[in-house]
C-alpha cells in the first residue's frame, strides 16, 4: 500500500491539521511508503521533518536532501518482500520551478534522473520488480521508461491518462478520489508478464473501520473549535447586496417560520435542510470550504460559526437563495431580499465538479427546491 505525492494538498492551517491525520492514518492502516512530492513541503521543512521523525511509515525520495552534507530527507528505497518477488520502490520528486509552491528552508531538491543513476543499481541487486513514485510530468516519465529498461511500474502524480502501456513498462496515473489497485504478474527474472488496474470510488458502500473513524472523529472534532479554521473561510455571495450590507445579518429559518410555515415545511423536506449532516457523515465538517456551501452565511459575523453545536444555520437554509434576512424581519418588504433567484447563487456551490449537468437540466434540478412544487 502506497500513497504518492498528493498526501500534502493546500497551504493553511486547517490543510495542515488534515495532513496530520491523514498520515496518522496511513500509518494506522499499515501503509508501507509515503513518497515526497514537491507538496510535502508546502506547511515547511520543519513539519516534515517532524513528520518523518514520529511516523513509522517511510517517507521517500532520492532527490530530497538537506544541510551542508547533503544528506537525504527521506529514504532513497525500499525493498518489500511479496512470496517470491522483491519489490523495490523509490521516489523522484520533481525540482524547482515545476513546483513554485515549495517553501523549504535548508532543503534542496537535486535532479531525480541523477538520483535514481545513483540508486538503481543497489536496488537491482536486492529486487525483481522495480516501481517507481514519480512527482513529474507526463513526458518525463515516458523519457525515464526509454532510459531506465530496468523500470517496470511508475505510479505517478500527475497525468490525464489513467493507464499507458509504453514499452516494456506500465504507468498508472490514479484519480485522487479513487483507490487504486493494481495487479501484476512476473517471471521468476521480474519481468512484467501483464498487468490489470482497477479503481474504487471512494463510496459510502465501503463499510468504515470502527478504530480508525473513531481517531479521524476525535481528530476532526478537536480541528473544529481551531478558530484559525474561521479565518479561511471563503464569504459565499459576498458580491451580494444583501450580503455586503453590514447592517443587515443571518437570522436562521425558524425566524422564517413564523410567517412563511408552507415554505419552511417544504424546505424542511428537502436535502438541502440536512446538507451539514452529509458533511459530519464523511468527516468534513471541519474543513472551511466544504462548511461554507453545507451551511448559512459561514464567514460571516452572523453566519454560522465553526465548532457550534448543531441548529441554528446548520444547513443550507432559507438565507443562502434569498440573502440575510435581518432587516426584512424588522421590515417585511420584499425588497429586503432576493425574490429572484439569480442560477449564480445555485452555481457557487453546484458547480460543475460538484453537480455536473446542472447547467443543462436547470429545470429539474430547480423543480427539487421550488417552494411552489413542493407544496403542491
Amino acid at each position: 500500500m502506497i500513497e504518492g505525492s498528493g498526501a500534502f494538498h493546500g497551504t493553511g492551517p486547517t490543510d495542515l491539521v488534515r495532513t496530520e491525520v491523514y498520515l496518522k492514518t496511513l500509518e494506522k492502516m499499515g501503509y508501507h511508503a509515503i513518497a515526497l512530492g514537491g507538496d510535502a513541503f508546502n506547511f515547511g521543512t520543519d513539519f516534515i521533518r517532524n513528520q518523518i521523525k514520529t511516523l513509522k511509515t517511510p517517507f521517500l525520495s532520492v532527490s530530497v536532501h538537506q544541510g551542508e552534507a547533503k544528506e537525504l530527507l527521506g529514504r532513497p528505497y525500499l525493498i518489500k518482500e511479496l512470496g517470491p518477488v522483491k519489490v523495490g520502490i523509490l521516489a523522484l520528486t520533481a525540482p524547482p520551478p515545476s513546483r513554485n509552491q515549495i517553501q523549504a528552508e535548508g532543503v534542496e531538491i537535486s535532479d531525480p534522473l541523477a538520483g535514481i543513476k545513483k540508486y538503481l543499481p543497489a536496488i537491482k541487486r536486492e529486487a525483481n520488480l522495480i516501481v517507481v513514485l514519480s512527482d513529474l510530468p507526463e513526458e518525463e516519465n515516458r523519457s525515464l521508461i526509454s532510459e531506465f529498461d530496468d523500470v517496470q511500474v511508475i505510479l505517478a502524480a500527475r497525468g490525464n491518462i489513467p493507464v499507458e502501456n509504453v514499452n516494456h513498462a506500465v504507468i498508472v496515473s490514479p484519480d485522487q478520489k479513487y483507490l487504486a489497485r493494481l495487479d501484476l504478474w512476473v517471471d521468476h527474472n521480474g519481468r512484467l508478464l501483464r498487468h490489470d488496474f482497477k479503481w474504487g470510488y471512494l463510496s459510502m458502500d465501503i463499510a468504515p473501520d470502527p478504530a480508525i473513524e473513531q481517531f479521524i472523529s476525535q481528530a476532526y472534532g478537536a480541528a473544529g473549535k481551531d478558530r484559525a479554521g474561521q479565518a479561511e473561510a471563503r464569504r459565499r455571495f459576498s458580491d451580494q447586496a444583501l450580503e455586503q450590507d453590514r447592517d443587515n445579518g443571518y437570522v436562521g429559518a425558524e425566524s422564517c417560520r413564523s410567517c412563511h410555515e408552507t415554505e419552511y415545511r417544504a424546505w424542511k423536506g428537502t436535502r438541502h435542510s440536512r446538507a451539514f449532516d452529509t458533511l459530519r457523515d464523511v468527516q468534513r465538517h471541519f474543513y472551511p470550504d466544504c462548511i461554507s456551501c453545507h451551511t448559512t452565511g459561514f464567514g460571516y459575523p452572523t453566519g454560522f460559526q465553526m465548532g457550534q453545536a448543531v441548529g441554528r444555520l446548520a444547513g443550507v437554509e432559507c438565507e443562502v437563495c434569498h440573502g440575510p434576512g435581518r432587516k426584512h424581519t424588522f421590515h417585511p418588504e420584499t425588497s429586503q431580499l432576493r425574490r429572484t433567484i439569480p442560477a449564480s447563487i445555485c452555481l457557487a456551490c453546484h458547480d460543475k465538479e460538484r453537480t455536473p449537468g446542472l447547467e443543462e437540466q436547470k429545470e429539474l434540478f430547480f423543480g427539487r427546491i421550488s417552494h411552489k412544487a413542493l407544496t403542491q
